[in-house]
């Protein structure tokens, strides 16, 4: 009973832990605290970099399409829908504005 209580609470943690370990690697890669994984046929994604820009905000756009190796970063953050933005170590997964202003309003 023990072993599965530490399942049930261990591997959720472990979970979470390695994907800060991902996120955190990510944005030192791209040298970026935002980062917009998009593709150039998502409504979604340029509606979402035109609302970063109206904030001001320094961004790096990660083009799905253009690379095996954007697809595999893409793929690994665990995400199935674009946009994917990544700021100061918080993952949004798919269009939601609100949450990106909430999110940049401090940067």
């Amino acid at each position: 009973m023990e072993y599965l209580l530490i399942l049930l609470i261990g591997v959720p943690l472990l979970r979470h832990w390695l994907k800060q370990r991902l996120i955190k690697r990510i944005h030192q890669k791209h040298k970026s605290h935002v980062i917009v994984y998009s593709a150039s046929w998502c409504v979604q994604c340029h509606q979402t970099q035109v609302l970063l820009d109206e904030q001001l905000v320094i961004y790096v756009v990660i083009d799905v399409d253009d690379s095996k190796e954007a697809y595999t970063e893409f793929k690994s953050l665990g995400s199935r829908e674009l946009p994917v933005v990544l700021i100061n170590g918080f993952l949004i997964k798919g269009f939601q504005p609100l949450k990106v202003k909430k999110m940049t309003q401090n940067i």
